[in-house]
């Protein structure tokens, strides 16, 4: 499976060229284009075609992505002239692009050390869960995903199961003003958490599965169902990938709490103050939110 590309690439590719140029004069040789004076080097060029995952050997499009950057610095270069504030703006954006930048790069780098799963991993792992696979089924579903304080889940739940459809209940959450959004989809059982999967595969057609949501309640009607079985060969690259992703995410997250124990941090309020609550995001599983910027096979 090709790597996904990164959401952020190309505006982090942007002010990229600029923390490059300003921090790390090119030598002569490493010039590929100039600017009113400012360089762009053929590192850069090429850092930036990696980020965003296309071909550096490509004459044609390394030829555009150059053109890129220079109307980009181009443009950079009268934003500071004649923007009020505008140093400070570019002062801003260097140190968040240079965070972002040098945090992906440490994190490629420790994925990258993470061997694939082996095999009699990945056949425990399609045994342990035949709903996903062996009695697999493929789903059209009605999905709800309702923001709401979690003091709300029992209330939630328990209006569900009082109304006799799910437009009742709708209605209900129009009336409490409950944010929802409603999606109709085609999944197969693979796509799905090993619980979720093996909930669903208990549920008959226009039976509804209630899961918690990191943003209050997601709710899974079973439009129709078919079986859809897949071997272990078939399977296999799906469970790989799985696997070695959540060993990725897992080992980024590890690294994560251990630099943190390490590290003196003060978190504050907005007022200046210290925050009471300590350091967020540093709960089992904080490096899923850096699942995006990861490049997983």
């Amino acid at each position: 499976m090709p790597p996904k590309r990164s959401p952020a690439g190309p505006a982090v590719a942007a002010v990229l060229a600029i923390v490059l140029a300003a921090c790390y004069p090119a030598p002569p040789e490493d010039v590929a284009a100039r600017v009113n004076g400012t360089v762009i080097s053929a590192a850069e060029l090429d850092l930036t075609l990696q980020h965003i995952g296309v071909a550096q050997h490509d004459h044609e499009i390394r030829r555009r992505q150059l053109e890129k950057l220079v109307i980009e610095e181009l443009l950079a270069q009268q934003f500071l002239r004649s923007t009020p504030g505008s140093a400070r703006v570019d002062e801003f954006a260097v140190s968040a692009a240079r965070r972002e930048i040098l945090a992906r790069r440490y994190i490629t780098d420790l994925v990258n050390r993470i061997p694939p799963p082996q095999d009699a991993e990945i056949e425990a792992f399609y045994q342990a869960n035949p709903a996903m696979f062996g009695q697999r089924q493929i789903f059209a579903l009605r999905e709800f995903e309702i923001s709401a304080p979690a003091s709300r889940e029992t209330e939630l739940r328990r209006h569900l199961r009082a109304v006799h459809s799910l437009e009742e209940f709708a209605d209900w959450l129009r009336r409490e003003e409950l944010p929802f959004v409603i999606t109709e989809a085609e999944r197969g059982a693979e796509e799905f958490p090993p619980e979720v999967a093996a909930q669903l595969a208990t549920l008959k057609e226009g039976e509804v599965a209630l899961l918690s949501a990191p943003t209050g309640l997601r709710v899974i009607e079973i439009v129709r169902a078919s079986a859809s079985a897949l071997d272990e060969n078939a399977a296999r690259p799906l469970i790989e990938h799985r696997l070695w992703t959540e060993k990725r995410i897992a080992a980024v997250d590890a690294e994560v709490r251990r630099l943190s124990r390490m590290a003196a941090i003060s978190i504050l309020d907005g007022t200046g103050r210290k925050d009471a609550g300590g350091i967020p995001g540093l709960s089992p599983g904080t490096a899923a939110v850096l699942a995006p910027a990861l490049s997983f096979p």
